[in-house]
This record gives C-alpha cells, structure tokens and sequence, in this order.
C-alpha cells in the first residue's frame, strides 16, 4: 500500500487539528497566575495531558512546579535507535496585550 504524500496527509488532518486548537485556546488559562481563573490552567493541562494520552504516549503526568501551575509531559517512544526529540511548548497564554504584538516600547 502506497503511503499519501505528506502535503496530502496534512490536509486532511487539518480541520481536527483546528478543532482542537480551539479547544484549548478556549481555556482561560492566563500565564499570570494573580489573573487566571482558578481551575483554567489546570483544566487546559488536563486537556493536554488526555491529548498525549489519546495519542499513544506513555507515563503522562501533570508535575507541580514552584509557582502553583502544572507541567505537562508525556513520553512517546521511537523507533530503536532512533534519535531523541524534546519538544516544550506553553498550553497557558500571555495577559492581554496593550499594544499590538511586535510593537517596541520605549523604555524609560
């Protein structure tokens, strides 16, 4: 059986990766925890933790860090010999901006 291009295979996958995203992007899940509502960060790490689950990773765990939020990490095993990929990434957003991103400010 061939396999489908890749341009192909990401098309197709695009609409449940939108929906997803929209998911979490839903969580109010401000990164300043004096802002966020109580339970969102939590929720949204939740939400991340069931989607590596969903997709086969193994020893998914929520950590507490020092500031009172969760870390997510989730293992997905390779390939024997395969070499080893960390990825990191934020399931919590920024404050709302001033001014739009980008933008300089000038410092005093």
């Amino acid at each position: 059986m061939e396999k489908a291009p890749l341009a192909a295979t990401v098309a197709a996958l695009q609409p449940r990766a939108r929906a997803e995203l929209a998911e979490l992007v839903a969580f109010r899940s401000v990164a300043d925890p004096a802002q966020f509502p109580p339970g969102e960060c939590e929720a949204a790490a939740r939400w991340v933790a069931d989607a590596l689950r969903a997709e086969g990773f193994e020893d998914v765990a929520l950590l507490d860090t020092p500031d009172g939020t969760q870390s997510v990490y989730g293992f997905l095993p390779g390939p024997a010999g395969a070499p080893t990929v960390l990825l990191y990434a934020h399931y919590d957003v920024q404050p709302r901006w001033t001014r739009p991103p980008g933008t300089p400010r000038r410092s005093s």
